[in-house]
């Protein structure tokens, strides 16, 4: 059960990473120009768009505000 639920983190943080990536190279952006925008740091935005880590609720919605999305776009097709 404990493989299952890591698998499912896993999954889960690959695909918000996949759509902040997508939506930021849609909006022309670098992660140094996201991370500025959103007022964290470039390693977050690396490691977020990578899925290896993940983001806390004022990260996330400070990096959707600095992309010009709702938070829940970020989060489209995760479960």
């Amino acid at each position: 059960m404990a493989g299952r639920r890591k698998e499912g983190a896993s999954e889960t943080l690959r695909l918000l990473g996949a759509n902040v990536r997508r939506r930021r190279l849609e909006t022309g952006l670098t992660q140094a120009e996201l991370a500025d925008l959103a007022r964290v740091s470039q390693s977050q935005i690396n490691t977020l768009e990578s899925g290896t880590r993940e983001a806390g609720v004022v990260a996330l919605v400070r990096v959707a505000l600095a992309l010009h999305v709702d938070p829940a776009d970020l989060l489209r097709g995760v479960r």
